[in-house]
């Protein structure tokens, strides 16, 4: 059990003793019987017990068991306070410990939302990175089915060109044999030559339509190919779009869950105040009793 301080009671019944014996009380004698107490402490109190009245004087007429039973109890009421006060500090330095491990618990946890807010910001700028490239492939996709269009139309051009030439070369062949029996025999020999020139003609010129046909026929399949692909980089598009919504859906649930978390650390931050003030008053009360 642990010692109280030197007490007034403590000083003036040794006094008392060393008077009966016929010592005369001093500061350091009383310090030898007691073997403890500062000498400061020693003096006040033997000055006070040398300064009271006759009829104070009589309080030292107490029976010594009385009094050994008093400052018993009195050592008993201090050791108890003492006890409580030791059992209400563990208490609190529990109540603190358990808020510290919240507060770094919650300190993780916004360290996480932290990071998972970075990665969503990394991801949300990949994705519109994402999407610039894909606009802009877009934007030339779109600009080779305008020039295919234009080559397109150029290419049908030339081949109702060449077709009206056909169309033109046949009603002269037509106009030839229709008038072939009035010029057979001036024009047998230049008419047969001709003729083989113009077939030779007639099938150059039937080569190249069929060129341009399957030209623009390998050109539509080109176009069907590319409005395919403008139809799955659209699709795209949209996706990404969509999960482009999600992310930044989705990054502004985490940062409110991080102004969450940031309030709670601020509550538990107070609470640890409050504790700690409590204890620094529970320090001071416990210093003024004793």
């Amino acid at each position: 059990m642990a010692r109280s301080g030197i007490t007034y009671l403590d000083v003036a019944t040794t006094a008392e003793k060393l008077k009966n014996k016929g010592i005369i009380p001093t500061i350091d004698r009383i310090r030898e019987v007691l073997g403890t107490g500062s000498k400061t402490t020693l003096a006040h109190h033997l000055k006070r017990w040398k300064s009271i009245t006759p009829e104070e004087n009589e309080y030292q007429t107490i029976p010594s068991e009385l009094i050994q039973s008093v400052k018993n109890l009195n050592e008993q009421i201090q050791a108890r306070a003492q006890q409580q006060m030791e059992e209400q500090k563990q208490r609190s330095q529990k109540e603190v410990e358990q808020l510290l491990q919240q507060l770094n618990q919650e300190r993780e946890n916004i360290g996480v939302l932290k990071r998972n807010i970075l990665n969503l910001e990394a991801n949300s700028n990949k994705l519109a990175n994402q999407i610039g490239a894909l606009e802009k492939l877009l934007a030339g996709s779109k600009q080779i089915n305008i020039d295919l269009t234009i080559e397109k139309n150029e290419l049908i051009i030339r081949l109702q060109e060449k077709t009206e030439q056909t169309v033109a070369l046949k009603e002269q062949l037509k106009s030839v044999e229709k008038n072939s029996d009035h010029y057979r025999e001036m024009l047998n020999q230049q008419r047969s030559e001709e003729k083989i020139q113009f077939v030779r003609q007639v099938e150059l010129l039937q080569q190249e339509n069929n060129t341009y046909k399957a030209t623009i026929a390998e050109e539509n399949k080109q176009m069907i190919a590319l409005k395919q692909d403008h139809i799955e980089v659209q699709s795209k598009i949209e996706y990404i779009e969509k999960q482009y919504a999600s992310k930044v859906a989705e990054n502004e649930l985490l940062s409110n869950k991080l102004l969450a978390a940031t309030e709670r650390q601020e509550l538990l931050l107070n609470n640890l105040i409050k504790i700690k003030n409590n204890i620094s008053k529970t320090r001071k009360k416990k210093k003024i009793a004793a």
